[in-house]
C-alpha cells in the first residue's frame, strides 16, 4: 500500500507541476502585457481562474496530506525520506509563493528527482552508477 502511495505521490508530483508552470507562465504573460489564456490572478467575475485555483488547491490537499502520512508513519527509512519532504513543502508553498509559482514548480521537480531514485529505483540508481564507473576504469 505504502508503496502505491509513493508513486501516486510521483505522478501526482508531475500533474502538480505542469499546473503550478502553467499559471507561471500565465502570469507572466499577463504582467508582460500579453494575453493569458487564464487570468491566475483574478478570481472574481473570472470562472477559469476559479477553475485553476481549485484544481491547483485540490491536488495541494491530496498531495501534502498523502505525504505528511508517509512521513508519520515511517513508511520510508528515514534516510530516504528527503523526496517527500521536498514534496511537502513543494504543496504548501503556494501559501507564500502564489503569484511566482515557479519556485513551488522548481520543489516538487526536486521532489520528483529524490522520490524517483531513492524510493522508486533505489537499486538500479546504484547499478547504473557501478556499471558507469566501471566502463570508465
Amino acid at each position: 500500500m505504502h508503496q502505491k502511495m509513493i508513486k501516486t505521490i510521483f505522478i501526482l508530483n508531475i500533474v502538480q507541476t505542469v499546473i503550478y508552470l502553467f499559471g507561471f507562465f500565465n502570469r507572466v504573460a499577463e504582467q508582460s502585457g500579453l494575453v493569458p489564456l487564464v487570468y491566475v490572478t483574478r478570481l472574481w467575475g473570472n470562472f477559469y481562474g476559479i477553475i485553476f485555483w481549485s484544481i491547483l488547491s485540490m491536488i495541494c490537499v491530496i498531495g501534502f496530506t498523502l505525504t505528511l502520512y508517509l512521513l508519520l508513519s515511517k513508511a520510508v527509512d528515514s534516510k530516504k525520506t528527503v523526496g517527500l519532504i521536498i514534496s511537502a513543502i513543494g504543496y504548501g508553498s503556494p501559501l507564500l509563493f502564489s503569484f511566482f509559482l515557479i519556485i513551488p514548480a522548481t520543489l516538487l521537480i526536486l521532489g520528483l528527482i529524490f522520490i524517483k531514485w531513492m524510493i522508486l529505483d533505489p537499486e538500479k540508481s546504484v547499478e547504473e552508477y557501478d556499471e558507469l564507473h566501471d566502463t570508465h576504469a
